[in-house]
């Protein structure tokens, strides 16, 4: 008998086979072109990868262990996909296995689940010709880009199905970031590959993938428009301020509820909130009512607590307005501006991909802070006059000025005399 399930469901599968074939299908509606993709992932007990070769997708079909293997279009109709799996061999310490189904591209194309009139998860044992377990049909498809189908799991000895058929709009990207998956950098292999043989293949530049995950925060944001400009107007108090920041912060910026800490003090420090990821404190925030006017004075309390406890970036925000600080701790603690953004000044494209990397996508991916970190370092006034008044520049300003004037100067006077015109004691 077919265990039939709708969403929320669970089953225990049939603990008399050691191979099933998960088979996912669906229908899209007339003249809908869509590029529907599906994947697994290999999670521990924390809900985490092991490492990213625990993603199972079109470009590493194959798990490290062969314990799950992809077959992308089965019946060559690119409507459906199967996976191939070893129960015997997925290692103890994986514990459950999810399966997703994501449109590529959808935010560019404008597309979304809601094009597709039925989406399929069955199982069945040894083969496709084989017994089927379990029955599982999408009823309510909405209007995400990508979709948790379900997930098996290890339940007292044996492996059971869970249904969940949970939609989320932020994208493959991002849920696989959430999963642990590291899709920052690619390979010098990677790096050889044509750009048209990377489209054709799927792959994607972190620029691009930076600009899709940009495109869903802001549509995230733009739901809270009138929201912050209604609490601007009215000008709410900060208890209800920090309200609408609580429910932008997991709504839009991605993180869950037990990431975000309010009211935290440390040795007499206080900051009004800390953001983590997978239990590492990431963001210290300053929040202001809404609407009232910032000043640089206001950080102090935020990067006074970021210092103390080892956190390098502060955000102070007035729901209207998100300025973000490096926190500098060479030689005395300092509050580096990095960027400020009027939400409710028609922000673009250049703008959200700033705010990124205050999200839990952008703020656990270390490598883009470090550099932009770096940027911050580099550009500062001292590192900068330093440059100008090296003896390299100055030699090449010399050049220029006797192949301009005919005049041969000293290296000492042209020195002096940039000193003088940038105020330099």
């Amino acid at each position: 008998m077919v265990n039939k399930l709708e969403s929320g469901g669970n089953c225990l599968i049939n603990n008399t086979t050691d191979t099933i074939v998960i088979r996912i299908s669906w229908r899209t509606k007339s003249n809908s072109d869509l590029d529907i993709d599906t994947s697994s992932f290999l999670l521990n007990k924390k809900g985490q990868v092991r490492s990213d070769k625990d993603f199972i997708f079109y470009n590493q079909p194959i798990a490290c262990d062969n314990s799950i293997t992809l077959d992308c279009s089965p019946n060559k109709s690119n409507k459906d996909s199967e996976f191939h799996i070893l129960l015997e061999k997925i290692p103890e310490e994986v514990s459950k296995i999810s399966f997703v189904i994501n449109m590529y591209q959808a935010v560019e194309r404008q597309q979304n689940f809601s094009m597709v009139d039925q989406i399929s998860f069955k199982i069945f044992e040894k083969d496709f010709k084989g017994k089927e377990l379990v029955r599982y049909d999408v009823k309510e498809i909405k209007q995400d880009i990508t979709l948790i189908l379900g997930g098996i799991y290890r339940n007292k000895g044996a492996w059971s199905f869970g249904a969940i058929g949970q939609g989320f709009n932020g994208g493959l990207d991002l849920l696989a970031s959430r999963f642990g998956v590291s899709i920052e950098g690619t390979s010098e292999e990677d790096s050889q590959i044509s750009d048209e043989k990377k489209t054709q293949q799927g792959k994607r530049s972190i620029q691009q993938i930076l600009s899709q995950q940009a495109h869903s925060l802001q549509k995230s944001i733009d739901a809270f428009l009138p929201q912050i400009n209604s609490a601007v107007e009215q000008k709410i108090n900060e208890s209800n301020t920090r309200m609408i920041l609580d429910k932008m912060f997991m709504d839009a910026f991605g993180y869950e509820l037990d990431e975000i800490k309010a009211e935290q003090k440390i040795q007499g420090r206080r900051a009004d909130y800390i953001l983590s990821v997978d239990n590492e404190d990431m963001l210290v925030v300053e929040a202001k009512k809404a609407g009232m006017r910032l000043q640089d004075k206001q950080i102090f309390q935020a990067t006074s607590y970021g210092a103390y406890s080892g956190i390098k970036w502060a955000l102070l925000t007035n729901l209207k307005t998100w300025q973000l600080y490096y926190i500098s701790t060479q030689e005395k603690v300092e509050a580096n501006l990095v960027f400020s953004i009027d939400l409710t000044r028609n922000s673009g494209q250049e703008d959200f991909e700033k705010l990124i990397l205050i999200s839990r996508y952008g703020i656990s991916k270390k490598r883009m802070l470090a550099k932009l970190r770096d940027e911050i370092n580099a550009l500062r006034p001292e590192n900068i006059i330093n440059a100008i008044i090296s003896e390299e520049v100055i030699n090449k300003v010399r050049l220029i000025v006797r192949r301009d004037t005919g005049c041969n100067v000293a290296n000492e006077k042209i020195q002096k005399t940039i000193k003088e015109i940038l105020r330099i004691n």
